[in-house]
């Protein structure tokens, strides 16, 4: 028997008991306070829930709610989408692209007006203008950051609450808030098929010939709406990259039963956990005490930081069914969706985060910003520059990859401090990863650390602080600043005996987690 391997796994189930054991007094600690809380305190903010539970139900989250109305509202139309999509399929399949310009632009002019229509289309035609005017990466680029700029310019509007601009465009504020986010989602699906196109003739001579561009892209437009507007991802996401939207319609379309029963099994997995977070919401109100900082910073600690938890959790849940959803709807279309996001409980470091939470996203800012300034050094100047000149050049595309990250989601202060110490968290771990693959760092852990156990245990040591501040830069983009601010504050307050005890748990985290990754390694290379 392998003794070091028994104690190994016993030390993990442990740390998933403390761990386990953590999120549930946390969270039961705050459904306790939830539940004693005088409900005429938050009346604005919670309404009649399910007759059976005989509840009140937390109904603060505007963004959810106008996501799941605008979902149902969506249906009808993404029947006749699949529907016709898999006639032509089966039949024309030519004609497919053309089919998702057409569904998309009626349903936008129906539900939001022709001027709507043409703000939609206008971004992709843009775009398409600048490639026939022979544009580069860089014109590419600087298209994006004007376009940027007026989406914030509007989203400041919209945060205003102006009136004279919701009745020039003639929108509640749940539509000019979908608008909103569609344009979101185009201008990155924009860059995306312009920079594919770019690459895809930059070897090509007689790509300098305006006629030669016209005859090249003149087809593309029509590539280019039917990506930017399909009617799935629109208005919901995630991204998926224009290489891989167009693979769909290279391969064999796989046989209609199996993906007619996928969807029906993936649908209702995620009905169950969108019925799950739903009954959750009679019994945790935090989204709407959040409206009220003075009883948040009554709450006790355990209870607070079981708020904090939530808002991870509740997150987490959010994008999980919506992207579930989505995704489902094109894995039935024969494209393949992104990985659905990876559940925050077993993740501990920011590059783990960024990669397994958005998947679309990762893709989109490694492939076009972060890959690209580090193709700009030659292999034999890499290997003539040390470790350091490396580093400073991945720091500084990580910054690039921040700045545009804070851009698009939004010009406002508590999304400029969940960039920048999500960056710092990036930069903290590159410089240990550096450091670690050192042969001086080497030598020195394989002297003091004789077991890979215990070099394991060191490493979630390290990662325990920065687990942390990943969680309190988090908290400002869940809750905003204010929210943000009461956990900091929250956080420096707390005596040492319930910081040591914070750590603890948080160690155990990082063990799970370490031992999740490991697992799914292994189980990747098995395939």
């Amino acid at each position: 028997m392998n003794f070091k391997r028994v104690r190994a796994n016993i030390e993990i189930i442990i740390c998933f008991f403390v761990w386990m054991l953590t999120v549930f007094i946390s969270l039961y600690s705050l459904y306790e306070f939830s539940k004693n809380i005088d409900t005429e305190i938050l009346s604005e903010n919670v309404s009649p829930g399910w007759y059976s539970l005989g509840r009140l139900k937390d109904t603060s989250d505007y963004e959810w709610n106008y996501w799941k109305s605008f979902a149902i509202s969506l249906l009808p139309w993404l029947f006749i989408h699949g529907s016709v999509a898999e006639l032509l399929r089966q039949n024309k399949c030519s004609y497919l692209h053309l089919w998702y310009c057409t569904i998309s632009s009626i349903f936008i002019a129906y539900n939001f007006g022709s001027v709507t229509l043409l703000i939609m289309l206008s971004q992709p035609v843009i775009y398409w203008c600048v490639l026939i005017c022979r544009g580069t990466i860089g014109s590419i680029w600087i298209c994006s950051f004007v376009c940027l700029l007026m989406i914030n310019i509007m989203k400041n509007l919209y945060d205003m609450n102006s009136y004279h601009f919701l009745m020039l465009t003639k929108f509640n504020n749940e539509k000019f808030y979908m608008v909103l986010v569609a344009l979101s989602w185009i201008q990155l699906r924009c860059i995306s098929v312009s920079l594919e196109s770019i690459a895809d003739t930059k070897n090509d001579q007689n790509y300098r010939s305006v006629r030669f561009r016209i005859s090249i892209h003149k087809y593309r437009i029509i590539h280019m709406l039917s990506y930017s507007l399909y009617l799935p991802l629109l208005f919901l996401g995630p991204l998926i990259l224009y290489k891989d939207f167009q693979k769909s319609f290279n391969v064999p379309t796989s046989p209609f039963k199996r993906r007619l029963f996928n969807l029906i099994a993936n649908l209702s997995r995620y009905l169950t956990w969108l019925s799950f977070i739903e009954f959750c919401l009679h019994f945790v109100y935090f989204n709407a005490l959040q409206y009220d900082l003075k009883i948040i910073e009554m709450m006790p600690g355990w209870c607070f930081y079981g708020g904090g938890l939530w808002m991870g959790l509740y997150f987490y849940f959010k994008y999980l069914i919506t992207y579930g959803f989505t995704g489902s709807l094109t894995a039935f279309d024969d494209i393949a969706p992104e990985t659905p996001p990876r559940c925050i409980l077993r993740v501990h470091l920011y590059s783990q985060m960024w990669k397994y939470f958005d998947v679309g996203l990762h893709k989109f800012l490694l492939r076009y910003i972060y890959k690209p300034i580090l193709s700009q050094l030659d292999e034999e100047d890499v290997n003539k520059k040390d470790s350091v000149f490396l580093l400073a050049v991945k720091c500084l595309a990580s910054l690039l990859c921040f700045i545009f990250v804070f851009l698009w989601h939004g010009l406002q202060y508590f999304i400029f401090l969940w960039s920048m110490l999500n960056y710092l968290g990036i930069v903290l771990e590159s410089i240990a990863k550096t450091i670690s693959e050192t042969k001086t760092c080497k030598r020195l852990t394989s002297k003091i650390f004789h077991t890979k156990l215990a070099m394991q245990r060191f490493y979630a040591a390290l990662c325990t602080p920065v687990l942390m501040v990943s969680a309190l830069s988090n908290f400002y983009f869940f809750g905003g600043m204010e929210v943000g601010d009461a956990f900091v504050i929250r956080f420096l307050n707390q005596s040492a005996e319930s910081f040591a005890l914070m750590c603890f748990c948080l160690y155990c985290s990082c063990r799970v987690s370490q031992y999740c990754a490991r697992f799914n390694a292994r189980s990747i290379k098995m395939y």
